[in-house]
């Protein structure tokens, strides 16, 4: 993604990325070393309007000279084209798409139907359908679909957005370009 700060002189890169995911991204990006390897990560960054978009940080490298080389895209879930809409809209099961610290990035209409929230109220939230006192649980589950890039289906709980838990049918949880995506039966 190529950002023209031309505009915007004596200002950060940090300051376009939201207040809340600055630190995280500094020390994703600022503490790199050559010898470590990056972990894929999403983060919120401001439009000139004053909007926020979702950014997926794909790869980062430390040059020789010492510079950080860092691939990221806008993730534009209405672009027909994309990888993340093909997933969320061509299919029949409600499936969402999250970041791997559990912020949604991207539901489908089906997911809308069946938990009751709208994409206006979750995206960029932590996932609301895991219960907190599942959330260990959830965690560990994407950890080992991250490590192991592998899909893992299991049970659990979920809830609506009426608070009502029911027992989920197994939630099929896989990794993919660096996100966590899932679909529920």
């Amino acid at each position: 993604m190529a950002l023209s700060l031309s505009d915007r002189t004596n200002q950060s890169f940090f300051h376009f990325i939201h207040e809340e995911d600055r630190e995280e991204a500094a020390s994703r990006l600022l503490f790199l070393e050559k010898s470590t390897s990056f972990t894929p990560f999403t983060s919120r960054y401001s439009y000139k309007n004053g909007r926020y978009g979702h950014l997926f940080w794909q790869e980062a490298e430390k040059t020789e000279e010492g510079w950080i080389r860092v691939i990221a895209e806008p993730i534009e879930e209405e672009n027909e084209g994309s990888w993340l809409y093909f997933l969320a809209n061509h299919t029949e099961d409600p499936g969402y798409i999250i970041d791997l610290y559990g912020r949604v990035l991207l539901i489908n209409e089906a997911f809308e139907q069946l938990y009751g929230w709208k994409k206006k109220e979750i995206i960029g939230r932590p996932s609301p359908v895991i219960p907190k006192d599942h959330w260990h649980e959830w965690h560990e589950k994407i950890e080992e679909v991250r490590k192991s890039k592998k899909p893992v289906t299991f049970q659990t709980v979920r809830k609506k957005e009426t608070e009502l838990l029911f027992r989920c049918l197994p939630l099929y949880l896989l990794f993919m370009n660096g996100l966590a995506v899932c679909f529920s039966a």
